[in-house]
């Protein structure tokens, strides 16, 4: 392997770094320049900076060389911490985690656009095999499934996501026709409907629509007096 490295784009005036490594280290140094002198860099605050000082204020240096390309990313990441440069008070690189996006938050643009992508879209059985053996032997915590558990909850919530969740379904249905279609309903998706009733139930829009349910049966004199009982 030549010229492996860790290297580090140094801001010669306030000694903030971004930090790299690179099995061709002077290709990759060059590649950060050419985007950088166009305005096209991924590090926003490192553009910028680079716009507010100009060329003349970087230093482009190899921190270290490598010889065993297995230590590569090892090493850069001990170099982002050593000198911190992810923290964004004194340093410029986006990820804290070398070869990782790994806790990265996209722009709501960039997020929008990869959801519009993928919507409508199954995912083929060669896929849903993967998936599934990734997770098996693999229980979920109890702090993921309250995270699952919320964002059903923010969903069933939100209109606009449900009126997309519907809209998804029913492209995936023009093309690939509707599972239940010709079928009688199976006790699993009978289990599902009362479970996403009961999402929505517990949801504050949910109570709010129950109450205001509840509050005309007793108006009204209905005949339903489910309607007046405790929801789950």
């Amino acid at each position: 392997m030549k010229d492996a490295a860790v290297y580090c784009i140094r801001n010669r005036l306030t000694g903030r770094r971004y930090v790299g490594s690179s099995a061709w280290v002077r290709r990759r140094l060059y590649v950060h320049r050419y985007l950088l002198e166009r305005g096209m860099h991924h590090s926003v605050k490192l553009q910028r900076a680079w716009a507010k000082h100009g060329a003349s204020g970087f230093a482009f240096e190899v921190v270290e060389y490598i010889g065993v390309a297995a230590e590569l990313l090892e090493r850069e990441q001990f170099w982002i911490e050593f000198y911190r440069a992810a923290d964004a008070r004194v340093g410029y690189n986006v990820c804290s985690i070398a070869g990782s996006r790994e806790g990265v938050q996209q722009p709501p643009s960039v997020a929008e656009k990869m959801r519009a992508f993928h919507t409508g879209k199954p995912k083929s059985a060669e896929t849903r095999a993967k998936i599934s053996a990734a997770r098996t032997g693999h229980p979920m915590s109890a702090a993921a499934k309250e995270k699952l558990r919320a964002c059903a909850l923010r969903q069933f919530a939100d209109l606009a996501a449900r009126e997309r969740n519907r809209q998804g379904l029913k492209a995936y249905y023009a093309t690939h026709g509707s599972p239940l279609k010709g079928r009688p309903i199976a006790a699993a998706s009978k289990e599902l409907s009362s479970r996403t009733h009961k999402l929505w139930a517990q949801s504050d829009s949910g109570k709010a629509q129950l109450a205001r349910m509840c509050e005309l049966a007793r108006i009204r004199n209905t005949s339903r007096p489910d309607l007046l009982g405790e929801w789950p």
